[in-house]
């Protein structure tokens, strides 16, 4: 099968802290993608959302 977008072992490191550990992900054609991040605040932050043809 074809994905729009396909991640495979991400990792992410601020110096030597790791923040993103190993994410795999797959992402059919047409569907919705949305990015949010939660703050210090324990408030949720949407970063976008993407229609992927």
């Amino acid at each position: 099968m074809q994905y729009a977008i396909e991640v495979n072992n991400l990792k992410k490191s601020y110096n030597e802290n790791q923040v993103v550990k190993g994410i795999n992900l797959q992402v059919k054609k047409g569907s919705y993608l949305h990015f949010s991040a939660q703050t210090v605040l324990e408030k949720q932050l949407p970063f976008t959302c993407f229609r992927l043809y």
